[in-house]
Parts: structure tokens; sequence; C-alpha cells
């Protein structure tokens, strides 16, 4: 074989064995589902918390009620009117609309008769729950559901009856909106479900305070509604490292 041959293959095997050695050092590429993955990773799916105390503007307190009758709650006086603490308003629904429903929202929402009350007096629950109308009371009690447009227009839903000392009741609530609770033999007696079928929600405490988790960051609307002092809307941003604070009034001016 002439000599110029050989050195020519040579030259040829020498360039193969340096492409081989650099594809085995050079890293992998990164597939598309990697890349996504770390995107995810990366991201928190959910910043904040939220934390805020709803405040009472109005000039006075709404009074109770007195209950009358010959039952067990005639002699009772209902706590049922809107409950202020050191100028903080509780019972006030608070919902940051728009976010995905979460997969860890309660499953059920707990409604309670006693000494003549409904405890609580307004709950928020994501579409999907079941409420729980548990008797504690001494004297029968119903628990009639009412779809609640905000206007004072309602339409039956059903009334359960639990009678004392039975099981508790329960209705699925399978439809967002509002729903109003009374008992019919006890006109002061009344209750709230704020149902929603996307966003996170809660209800501010004796103080007016309220957290909400669960909040991707960005910037979100967030409504609160009291059955006596009526609905606002206000814009926040939720930063990606750290809490956000929103305080409000209510009534709306």
């Amino acid at each position: 074989m002439p000599l110029f041959l050989d050195k020519r293959f040579l030259l040829f095997a020498a360039l193969c064995l340096c492409l081989s050695s650099c594809a085995r050092d050079r890293p992998a590429a990164e597939s598309p589902v990697e890349s996504s993955r770390a995107l995810s990773q990366a991201t928190p799916a959910g910043a904040g918390p939220l934390l805020g105390r709803v405040t009472f503007s109005g000039a006075t307190q709404k009074s109770s009620v007195a209950v009358q009758g010959t039952d067990p709650c005639a002699t009772a006086t209902s706590a049922q009117g809107p409950l202020i603490s050191s100028g903080g308003l509780a019972d006030v629904v608070v919902w940051v609309e728009g976010v995905p429903a979460s997969d860890s929202a309660p499953q059920s929402v707990a409604l309670s008769a006693l000494e003549c009350s409904f405890e609580p007096r307004v709950s928020s629950a994501q579409r999907g729950a079941v409420l729980i109308a548990d008797n504690k009371d001494v004297r029968l009690h119903s628990f009639h559901l009412r779809r609640d447009d905000r206007t004072g227009g309602r339409s039956n839903l059903q009334n359960l009856v639990v009678p004392s000392g039975e099981p508790p009741a329960s209705w699925p609530l399978s439809e967002a909106g509002l729903i109003h609770i009374s008992s019919d033999a006890t006109e002061s007696m009344q209750a709230w479900v704020f149902v929603h079928e996307r966003g996170v929600s809660t209800v501010t405490d004796s103080d007016g305070a309220f957290e909400v988790s669960g909040i991707p960051a960005g910037n979100w609307t967030v409504r609160f509604w009291h059955p006596d002092y009526g609905e606002v809307a206000r814009p926040v941003l939720i930063p990606a490292d750290g809490p956000a604070s929103l305080n409000v009034s209510l009534p709306p001016p």
C-alpha cells in the first residue's frame, strides 16, 4: 500500500477518535419535559399569605333581637347580630377571586344550632363540599336553606329538620352562590354559607382579622362581604417572596 494512503487513513482514524471523545464529554441536552419540571419547581405554587383586618366604619352597631314565643328559645336573646370587637368586624367573607380551585379545601362545612343560635353565623366553602347540619340544642330545629341573590330575593333549596339529640343532616353544596339558612321556629336564627367555584376564601375572626394562603404571586381581586354591611372589592399584589397585607372597612362609603 502506498505510504500516503497509510498517512491519510491514520489521520481519518485520529479525527474519528477525537469526535467520539468530545461527544462523551458534552452534557446531554435537557428534554422539554425536564425543562417544564424545572420551571414548575422554580415557580412557587402559592405565595403570600395575604393578611389583613376588616374594621367597622358604621355609626352604630345593630341591636340584638329578642326572641318571642313559648318555647325554650323565648327566654333567650339572639346574639346573631354583627360582632364588633375593638373596631374589628367578624363574620366577613374574604374571597380571592379567580384563584384555581384547591384540592386541599375542606370537604365539609359544619353548622350547629345551639342555645337558639346558629354557629358559625357566616361560613365559606368551595363548591362540592357538604353542609353538615347538627342540632345541639334542647329543642327541635329546622335548617331552612334558600339561595340568596344578595338583594333580598331568595329561592327554596331544602328544609332540613333535625330533632334534638338526633344525628346531623347533610346537604351537598353543588352550586356556587350564597345560601341563607334560617330556623322556621325561631325567626332570629340566621346563617349564611358563601359557596365559590374558583378562588380561595376565609371568614374574619372575632377581631376582624383574616389570613388567606395558597394564592399564586401576581395581581388579584379580593372581595369582602358581610350580611349586614354589604360588599367591597380591592386589588392586591401578592409578591413571590413574602406576605401581603390588605385592610378594609365596612360598610362601604
